[in-house]
């Protein structure tokens, strides 16, 4: 993808050889530990814009409508949830101006303790009688002991995410900023496909700088370059799934993105306001939330465009969260699981922010470790590793129904060793994968079905062959 940044260096592209597909033979998936809660039972999440917090087990049933969110599990003093985020051991809520908290899963929302998010830096214009924050938090993202953070002077920011809350100062030493985009605000951030998605703002006199959607490497510093561009709007809202990438544009659009290609978004549907909250349900229906006037909670078919429905009508959409078919949302006037309110709930939790664990964890950050068993091509392999000293590279891809799961390089030899495989590749759900590797010497594929019980425990099977050169 080339770089379009108005008034930023241009990145040079890197071009690779090509390669050929590497059969490899099986997958095992185990769940990570910290994920025991979310595989036994699934959860609701909420966190208010008056700073209450609260956590609903099996939320989807009768007696979780009537009796979850009555009062807060925890209350975070200054905490105007604006952001949700999970790394499938903790959830975490994000403040614009005071950092964030953070939860774990098991503790159904108590317990939850402040952690240092930004913004950094920060400043303040200040009139005879107020004064007003220059720089604000407006996204986060959570994996791996590490949170993303995209503020409003256009820094994407990479933190440790067990960083004890300070008041405000110098950006910790431990963080780094990722990439900048040319005070573009960052208004949504999304962890997918091994890649960090970001939806960054129009800015500038008169708006002169266009809103873009902008494709990054999570570890990897000045590594984002353009999606596409959406003009004088920004993303609100990311979401991964059915081999696409969503976005919920300020301007009213639904946008449908490859994962991959540049310049190939194009529009699924058009509300009548902006589109500020969309969610996968692992199942082929987006959810959207839709604010103002015109607001409503949509269902989307991922399989037509122009095919939204109400779920809720005449509704201030604020927050949706989708998965396993089941749809949880937050409007101005309450929280709802499909159409059905939660009457329990006290009016602390009206607009919050909503994010929902699946009981097999959640669907973009999902508990999974991944073992090779490389069979009859092993041998070949063995010979030329133990024998042969050599170690080739590869680019491994595993991808699912809903598109590129997560894709390394790694050394061939190194695919032996699970432990090596489960760092490599821990973004994984139950389901069925197909697994590529290419190198210039052997070519081949192989499709796996992965099947978890409500015990957490998995098998698999090979539901195709491929071939080997």
């Amino acid at each position: 993808m080339t770089n379009r940044r108005t008034g930023l260096i241009a990145r040079g592209l890197v071009v690779v050889a090509a390669l050929v597909l590497l059969p490899l033979a099986a997958l095992l998936q185990t769940p990570r530990p910290g994920a025991a809660q979310a595989a036994a039972q699934d959860s609701l999440w909420a966190a208010s814009s008056t700073g209450a917090v609260g956590a609903c087990l099996s939320p989807g049933t009768a007696a979780a409508l009537s009796d979850c969110f009555q009062s807060a599990a925890s209350t975070w003093a200054g905490g105007e949830a604006t952001a949700a985020a999970t790394d499938g051991v903790n959830v975490y809520f994000l403040s614009q101006l005071n950092g964030a908290l953070s939860c774990p899963i098991a503790d159904l929302g108590a317990n939850c303790t402040r952690i240092m998010a930004g913004p950094w830096p920060q400043s303040y214009t200040c009139s005879d009688t107020a004064c007003s924050p220059n720089n604000a938090v407006y996204a986060l993202a959570a994996a791996d002991g590490m949170i993303w953070i995209g503020q409003q002077n256009g820094d994407i920011i990479r933190c440790p995410s067990d960083l004890a809350y300070v008041e405000q100062g110098a950006m910790p030493s431990q963080c780094e900023v990722l990439d900048d985009a040319g005070q573009r605000p960052v208004m949504s951030l999304l962890l997918a496909n091994g890649r960090l998605y970001a939806g960054l703002k129009n800015y500038g006199t008169e708006q002169k700088k266009q809103g873009i959607l902008w494709s990054c490497d999570p570890q990897a510093a000045n590594s984002c370059d353009n999606l596409d561009t959406y003009g004088k709007t920004y993303a609100a809202s990311l979401a991964a799934g059915g081999g696409y990438l969503w976005a919920g544009l300020e301007n009213g659009i639904i946008w449908r993105c490859n994962l991959d290609t540049a310049n190939a978004c194009s529009t699924w549907e058009t509300a009548g306001s902006p589109v500020i909250s969309v969610s996968y349900d692992g199942q082929g229906t987006l959810y959207a939330a839709v604010t103002g006037d015109n607001g409503v909670i949509w269902s989307c078919p991922t399989a037509s465009a122009n095919g939204c429905s109400d779920v809720l009508s005449n509704v201030s959409g604020v927050s949706v969260a989708a998965g396993d078919g089941n749809v949880f949302s937050s409007t101005g006037g309450g929280l709802y699981f499909g159409s059905s309110q939660f009457t329990g709930a006290s009016g602390q939790f009206d607009a919050s922010q909503v994010l929902y664990l699946p009981a097999g964890g959640p669907t973009a950050v999902s508990a999974a470790d991944v073992m090779v068993s490389a069979g009859k091509w092993g041998i070949k392999l063995d010979h030329r590793c133990d024998h042969r000293g050599r170690n080739p590279k590869a680019t491994v891809t595993v991808r699912n129904r809903d598109g590129v799961v997560k894709r390394q390089n790694i050394g061939l030899c190194e695919l032996r060793d699970a432990a090596t495989v489960t760092r490599a590749f821990n973004l994984l759900d139950a389901g069925t994968y197909r697994v590529e590797a290419r190198t210039k010497k052997y070519a081949g594929s192989r499709r796996f079905t992965v099947e978890q019980n409500q015990t957490g425990q998995v098998s698999v099977r090979m539901t195709r062959a491929g071939s080997a050169k």
